[in-house]
């Protein structure tokens, strides 16, 4: 059964409560470059620029939340990673791709979920 947009905004509020409880700081929440994909969260990490991306699911029957992520998205949150990179100054800037999915009351965070190439 496909999940209601509330769902995810809710999955999104929870994870970027999550990361800040755990010391990050929320630069940014959906930075869309259309075309090119959606950021959902935007943090720093000490000196660490991450882009989190958030995934909830009800239950399993699906699958887990962390394997709806497939390489042609991961290529996307690359593209829009690296386009943010650019429009903010920050290719100087180390980086990683996190993972927070939210399944009923459980939060999992992936660090370094997967790599990607910057500029």
């Amino acid at each position: 059964m496909p999940q209601s947009a509330a769902d995810g905004i809710l999955a999104e509020v929870l994870a970027g409560n999550y990361l800040e409880e755990k010391g990050y700081k929320i630069v940014g929440r959906n930075v869309a470059y259309p075309k090119i994909g959606e950021l959902d969260l935007v943090c720093e990490d000490g000196k660490t620029l991450v882009f989190v991306e958030v995934k909830y699911r009800k239950d399993n029957e699906y699958g887990s939340p962390l394997e709806s992520i497939t390489v042609p998205k991961m290529r996307k949150l690359i593209k829009a990673a690296n386009r943010y990179l650019t429009e903010t100054n920050s290719c100087d800037r180390l980086v990683r791709f996190d993972v927070v999915c939210v399944m009923n009351d459980n939060i999992e965070h992936y660090i370094n979920a997967f790599y990607g190439d910057f500029i």
